[in-house]
This record gives structure tokens, sequence and C-alpha cells, in this order.
């Protein structure tokens, strides 16, 4: 029933199949809210408080999160609150592996901890130190305001018995939401599934894996964005109105978290195909700068091309990408909302964001938790594009497209053309691609293992290589003036670049479900370090790294962003991470989603680029990805402020508030 919240079809559910089910709630309670989870598909965490007609039992809270861990749920590190453990299988709170089906019967690993009476027992889907006020705050909520808090690994159900303070759990059985027609689809919405996720791919190319994930991604994105509802208009303030815009009493009911990229283009094509033809799309592009530091005009109340933000890359490919989409659809409402935030506001919120961002503490983590908190905050300036109808905004389009701080993959996307041949490096036992004009046809690592021996016989630098010993002294003593003198033509250029604007409006995005392109990274292989890996062993290393990192995609990074996102009252959802994806793309061999023999920008995250080009957006498809902390430039500004550069601080540093 589509009148009824996701909450109350998921209770339902669960209190005819398993509460109902047994003569008291001890009996096989905990089992059978597993068994019935298995049947539900989307992201979700719970609380639920299940009390016997008996007034002398305090009844058990049972609580967990869904297999991918997609929504934030924390609780009190077991290590500080519990007297004794008791297991049958000697498992501990560890990674979640989503690389394969769990085919264990229910109820299989049971771990049983007993709490002791002398400590709190907290469930929170926020750490406690994010949400009370100090003010207020009296002895107890003090104390627990410091209880130490860990994320609740995914694809559990946990028992925590208020009357023997016994606290258990087992694991949500895999692999029915993907085999029984019978499934519940959060955001109660009915859609069958086309394909298998256990279909015959070893002899698929990876054409044709583009084409069926093509399909299982506009299913996913309909599963998200179909009958979402839409909140009233809220007063909108107009800084600049030189027209009257025809749709301006249309609110949109779905946002995505635009960086230009292939990942979020894709999501905003195949929503047009799903979310209603007189709707807007909210594509919200975040971007940072310091005005106490950069010498051009900085000031977030007003944009222009000369504003630090127009330098940030994931702001200038999203104008890429904005304009290509407005071309390819030109009846579709695409409101473009630059989010403009100096490095002052973000002093200002920093507390509240590192409440968020617990228990996660480092740099990295507060860095990428800024990013989704101002974005997701949606408050920023409508970018409308106007069209003409001769070349001068395809010239445009080629200026934007030499900017040095877009990278494009070696071959142009339009471009036929097959990549250069890559040379094996000389090097014995090296899986490394080597340089080309190498004087030892080598890679730089094997390169100075050739010339180490010969430097000593020397008894100095030879620098015998011209590629890989380039002047670096020259470079590095020129490197501030070319950047000063590069700066100016950069803004002239972009000033020119940038699309021609008819109004500037300063609105806060109301849609209430944000897409997010969290997951597709991590099951293809788009970040550059799979590159890395992919150099050092080949593809068995790369096969490695992309398992380790989707086991722990939901304690590294969901929990975090959902806890972020959520703050302002938004619903993330994450297409990249549906079921029926998760499960096709785990089908696939690693071969069959990239091409790592292809430089940066075509080989890496091959299988989506493919998506894109069918889809009919090209711009994006050859763009080399930047992180978010990157792409919005929030890592180097705040670094820069910090440490007085962003070379000089590991990401896994705590961040010092």
């Amino acid at each position: 029933e589509i009148s009824k919240s996701d909450t109350e079809v998921v209770l339902d559910y669960i209190s005819v199949h398993a509460i109902q089910k047994n003569d008291t709630i001890y009996n096989n309670t905990q089992l059978d809210i597993a068994n019935a989870l298995s049947f539900v598909h989307g992201e979700y965490a719970f609380i639920l408080h299940c009390r016997d007609n008996d007034n002398d039992k305090k009844g058990c809270i049972y609580f967990g999160r869904d297999p991918l861990g997609r929504r934030s749920l924390l609780m009190s590190k077991l290590d500080n609150c519990t007297n004794e453990i008791q297991s049958n299988n000697t498992g501990t709170l560890g990674e979640i592996n989503i690389n394969e089906e769990n085919e264990t019967s229910i109820g299989e690993h049971v771990h049983v901890s007993t709490l002791s009476n002398e400590h709190h027992f907290t469930v929170s889907s926020v750490s406690l130190s994010c949400d009370l006020k100090q003010e207020q705050c009296s002895d107890v909520n003090q104390n627990l305001s410091n209880i130490e808090m860990e994320e609740i690994p995914a694809g559990r159900v946990y028992c925590l018995d208020l009357n023997s303070r016994c606290l258990s759990y087992t694991n949500i059985p895999k692999g029915k939401s993907q085999t029984n027609g019978s499934i519940i689809e959060l955001e109660t919405v009915q859609t069958p599934n086309k394909f298998s996720s256990k279909s015959n791919t070893s002899s698929m190319d990876i054409e044709k894996a583009s084409e069926k994930l093509h399909q299982h991604l506009n299913q996913a994105i309909r599963r998200r964005v179909v009958n979402v509802p839409i909140t009233k208009k809220e007063k909108i303030a107009t800084i600049e109105v030189t027209n009257e815009n025809k749709d301006e009493n249309n609110e949109a009911s779905v946002a995505i978290l635009f960086s230009g990229g292939v990942d979020s283009v894709v999501l905003a094509a195949l929503c047009h195909d799903n979310v209603p033809k007189n709707q807007p799309i909210d594509l919200i592009n975040v971007a940072f700068a310091n005005s106490q530091l950069t010498t051009g005009d900085s000031n977030s109340n007003c944009p222009n091309a000369n504003d630090a933000f127009e330098l940030s890359p994931d702001r200038q490919a999203a104008l890429l990408s904005y304009q290509e989409m407005k071309t390819r659809w030109p009846t579709r409402n695409w409101r473009f909302i630059a989010v403009n935030v100096d490095y002052q506001e973000v002093l200002e919120n920093e507390k509240i964001i590192c409440g968020l961002i617990a228990p996660l503490c480092s740099v990295m983590d507060f860095n990428i938790g800024t990013a989704f908190w101002f974005a997701t905050r949606g408050r920023g300036y409508i970018r409308n594009v106007t069209t003409k109808s001769d070349d001068s905004e395809s010239i445009k389009l080629n200026e934007l497209r030499k900017s040095k701080h877009l990278r494009f993959g070696g071959v142009d996307s339009s471009s036929s053309s097959s990549p250069k041949q890559k040379i094996e490096c000389s090097m014995r036992n090296c899986a490394k691609v080597a340089q080309n004009n190498c004087l030892f046809r080598a890679c730089k690592f094997c390169c100075g293992c050739y010339q180490r021996p010969i430097n000593q016989f020397l008894g100095g630098r030879a620098s015998l290589c011209s590629v890989h010993n380039n002047d670096k002294k020259g470079k590095n003593k020129s490197k501030k003036k070319d950047k000063e003198r590069s700066n100016g033509k950069d803004v002239a250029k972009l000033e020119e670049s940038i699309p021609t604007t008819d109004k500037y409006k300063l609105i806060t995005s109301t849609a209430k479900v944000v897409l997010v392109g969290i997951g597709a990274d991590e099951q293809m292989a788009g970040y550059g370090r799979h590159r890395t890996t992919y150099n050092r062993g080949g593809y068995e290393a790369l096969r490695k790294e992309l398992a380790m990192e989707k086991s722990r995609l939901w304690t590294r990074n969901l929990g975090r962003d959902d806890r972020c996102i959520s703050f302002h009252g938004k619903e993330a959802r994450f297409p990249f991470l549906d079921e029926d994806v998760v499960a096709f793309l785990n089908s696939l061999d690693v071969l069959q989603l990239c091409d790592m023999s292809r430089p940066q920008g075509e080989g890496d995250k091959m299988i989506l680029r493919l998506v894109a080009k069918n889809i009919g957006v090209k711009q994006c498809s050859g763009l080399v990805k930047r992180a978010i902390q990157f792409g919005s430039r929030i890592a180097k500004v705040s670094d820069t402020q910090r440490f007085g550069s962003s070379s000089k601080v590991s990401g896994n540093a705590n961040h010092k508030g």
C-alpha cells in the first residue's frame, strides 16, 4: 500500500511472520525476525521493542542494519560493558562480506554476551555526544555522552533480553531478496526482478554486461524515486531576477549529489526516465574556498566566473555535464544548485560534523563528512544556462575541456581509435607498465633500482634516465611562479568557458530523497589506488583489493555518510548498492568490470562508462575519478588552513577540532 510508510509495511510484515507466529516472544522470535528481514529489499536500520503480556517481564529489544549496512546504527562498545562472553562460534564483530551469498542456515552464528549492571548500554543512530545540549546535561546524560560507540555490523539481528541482560545476535540470511518474488521493497514500490543474479556471465563480454547493468540500475533507481512525496515549497530568497521562470512553482522530490562524474550523471539520466516529467530534478554541487587565503573574489553571496569556487574540479565537471544534459534532454527542468561554502562556515559547524562522523575521527572522515553535510543542506544558487542556437556553446565546451582542473581519459570519448599499446617493465617479475622513452624500458620504481648501483659506483647521482630523472629542482623552483601565472589565465579562460547565465537565485532544495553514487567505485575499480594495485600485482591483486573494500564499506563509509546526510532531514538512497545491482556485479569477473590496459578515464570503471555512452552522455564518460574531498576542494582548503599544505598531512591522521 503506497499510502503506508516503509516502517508500517515492515512492522506489519514482521508482526505476521515473527512476533505473532510464536506462543511467547522468547521462543524463536530473533530467528524469525532475521528470516523475515531477509525478504526486505532496500536500505534500513531498526530498533524494535517486544513485550510479553506478562507484566513481570520487561521484554526484549531487537535491533540491526540491512545486510549492506546502508543505514547508520551505533551501539556501546561491548568491551566496555560486558562481564563475560559465551559463544558457540568464536566470531567477533568483524567485517561483513557482500561478495558472496550467505547460504548458512538461520541461527547458526549466535554470539551471546552478558552486560554488566555497572555500565549503560546504548543503541542510537548517532553518537550521543552529537545531540545532547551541554546546558541541559544532567550527570546521567553527561555520562551517556562519554560512552564509546561503534558501528553495528551489517546483516545481523541483535536481541537484548532486558530481564537477563543477555545480548545475542544472529545473521540475516542473504539472497532471498533476489530469488523470491514476494519480497518487500522499501519505498513501497513493487518492481519485478527480470534478471537472476546467478545468470551465466562467464562468456559475457563487457559491452553485453554494461547493457544488463543499465537495466539493473534503471530498476534500482525506479524503486527509489517513484511515489516520493513532494515537500511544500518554502520561501525562496531571490538575489537577482531578470526574467520569469515558468517552472519556479514546481518543487523537486528527488535530488542528486552531482559531481559531474560518470556515477552522478548516470544516476541523473536514469532519474529522468523515472521521475514525472513535470517535476524538476535538483543537481546539487558543492565547492569550498577560503576567503582569507584566495586573491580572487570568493564571496559566496554572489557567484561569478572569478570565484575560487568556480575553479573547483567538481564544479567545472558538473557544469560541463549539466550543459550536455540540458542539450540531451531539453524538456526536463534540471535545477543546478551551486553550493558555495566558505571555510569560515565550516569552522562554525565543525563540532556538529565531528559529532556526526563519530566514532570515526580522521582528517579524511571529517573532510568527506563536511562535503556531504553542506551538499545535502542544499542551500545554494540555481544556475540557469541560456541555450543558444549558434556554435558558440560548443566552443565554450571545448574551452572548459581544456581546463587544467579536469582530467580526461587518454583517448577522447568520441574517438574510435584504439589506445596505445603498453610495454611491460623490463625488470623480472614486475607487473607494472614501462614508461615511454625510459632508458631502461622500466617503470619508475625499477628504473631507480637499475640506477642505484651505478650511482653507488660513481659516488653521486648519475641521473641517466631523462624521463624519470627530470630536473626536479628546476621544476620546484618555478612551480610557484608557474602557478601564479596560470591562476590568472585560468580565471580568464574560465570566465569565457562557463555557460552564460540569466539568473542567480538563492534557494534551499526541499527534496527529501537524495541519490548518492557510493558503491560504484568500490565495486567497479574506479579509484586511482585500484590501478596502483593492478600495476603491482595484476588482476588477481585487484580482485582481492575490491573484495576487501566491499567488505569494509559498511564501517568505513555508509554509516558516516548516512548520519551527515540525514542531519538535514534528507534520506540518502544508494542505487549502486541495490541488492540486484550488487548481486549482478558480484556475478561478473573483474575483467568484465574494467580494462586496466587502457588509460585512466577509460579502463577504470569501464562497464559504467559504457552505460553512460549508451545513454548518450559522452562528456562525463571520459572524466578521471576524483574523490569528493578533492573534487570539492574541502581537503585542500581544510588541510592548508590547519597544516600549511595538503601534502603535510595523512588522511588517516586524527582530526583535531
